[in-house]
Parts: C-alpha cells; structure tokens; sequence
C-alpha cells in the first residue's frame, strides 16, 4: 500500500512522506498560488496527500479524498511525522479514514430521503453526473483510497446506442471508455446484478473490493481498494441506493 502524509509547518511550508511497504521519502513541500513554477508542481502533489495533518486549510483546496485533521487533537508534532515509520503512518491513517466515514455514515443517515430523491432526479437527467455524486459518495463513505466506476450509459437522446465508460477521479472530465476487457467484466459478472448494491468480492489482506449494483437497466461495476467495509457502511449505502432506486421507479 501506497500512501502519504503531510504536516504543516509555518510560512506556507509542509512536511510531506510518502510511505510504502518497500521505502519511505521525507522532503518540505511550499505551498504556492502562482499558475507555474516549481512551487506550484511541489504543491500539486501535496494536493493529492492522503492525510493532511493541519489547524489552518480545509478541504476546498484539496483531493476529494483528502483527509483533513488537526495535528494537536492527534498529539501530533513535526518530530512525530518525521520519525514516523510505515506501521505507525498506516495506523493513523487507518484511524482517522474510520472517523471520518463513520461521521459521513451518519450524516447520509440523517438525510437519506432527500439525498436519494436528489440523485434519483440526476439519474434521470443525466447519467455521468449520477455516477460522478455516487463516486464521490461511496469515497466519502466507505475507507477507500483508489477507485473505479464502469457503468453503462447512452451516447445521446437521440441515439440508443449503448457504452461502456468509467470513471476515476472525482473529475466528470475525466469520464472514458472502457477498455475491452473492462467491458467484457458486464458478461463475467452477469449473474451478480439485479440488486441496487451486491458485494460481489471483498479481499480483507488486500482491500480490493468490487460491488455491482443495478438501477433500473443500469448496470453499474465499482471496483475499489479499501481500508475496511463495515456492517454500518454497507447498510448506509445499500439503503441510499434502495432509495434512489424507488424514486427513479415511480
């Protein structure tokens, strides 16, 4: 598992690590608002760290699945990041990914009814935008730090002529076709579709999880790596989806 962790500093400065099980690098990355430059590269790939341990930004500025948390509620100093070795890293990431979901888990609990309806009216009006918010929800709220959507999809209005595209960043730019063996995974996973979610495989060791889901004659495939998938999490987006699905029905 790849991953990294930023710790901020003072005057625009972050520690940034990135680990993996084979070697871990250490450098101070400067956050800069120029459009070019050295600064404005360095602060590229701080804006697709992991876990960003800071007082100061929130998650305007960010990856969508940045996680943002407070150094002082964690205890944690510059010397503690920089010491910290892959166990330790993974630990806390794994820690705060599991407070940060559940908080979302709960909050999509409390507005389950509006949301579903909400994207209901997306699906029908326009399919890679639904795929875009469900993208962004099942990274909300499952632990997950890579994923995929293949999903079908019409190429106009005017035309029912059926796709297949993917997508995997939180970037509707970013939307492509499937490649041909992506498309043949609609026939190899035929008889796991019908349910609005099915968990198709999960491998705890390494995290990789796929889940189809079906809404109306959509045939949906996620495809993700992640920390862990609860009973909570799984009940959560299985009732999101069951509610999106009765309100496109009707």
């Amino acid at each position: 598992m790849n991953f990294s962790v930023a710790y901020e500093l003072e005057n625009d400065h972050f520690l940034l690590k990135n680990f993996s099980d084979k070697e871990t690098s250490l450098k101070t990355v400067i956050l800069s608002n120029q459009d070019d430059g050295p600064e404005e590269k360095e602060y590229d790939k701080l804006k697709c760290v992991n876990l960003l341990l800071s007082e100061n930004l929130n998650h305007d500025d960010f990856d969508f699945s940045t996680i943002i948390t407070s150094p002082s509620s964690l205890h944690i100093t510059k010397e503690v990041v920089e010491n910290m070795i892959y166990d330790d890293a993974k630990n806390l990431l794994v820690k705060t990914t599991e407070e940060s979901t559940l908080k979302s888990n709960l909050t999509l609990i409390s507005k389950i009814t509006s949301e579903g309806q909400r994207l209901a009216n997306v699906f029908l009006q326009n399919r890679e935008v639904f795929i875009l918010n469900l993208w962004k929800i099942f990274q909300r709220n499952l632990s997950i730090y890579k994923q995929t959507i293949l999903f079908q999809t019409i190429d106009s209005k005017d035309s029912k002529h059926l796709s297949y595209k993917k997508l995997a960043t939180y970037n509707l730019d970013e939307v492509k076709d499937c490649t041909d063996q992506e498309q043949m995974l609609f026939n190899d996973l035929a008889s796991d579709f019908g349910p609005t979610l099915n968990v198709v495989s999960y491998t705890k060791d390494n995290g990789q999880l796929v889940i189809t889901s079906t809404m109306k004659t959509t045939k949906i495939i996620i495809m993700a790596e992640v920390h862990n998938i609860s009973v909570l999490q799984k009940s959560c987006l299985t009732g999101l989806l069951n509610t999106i699905d009765h309100f496109v029905q009707k």
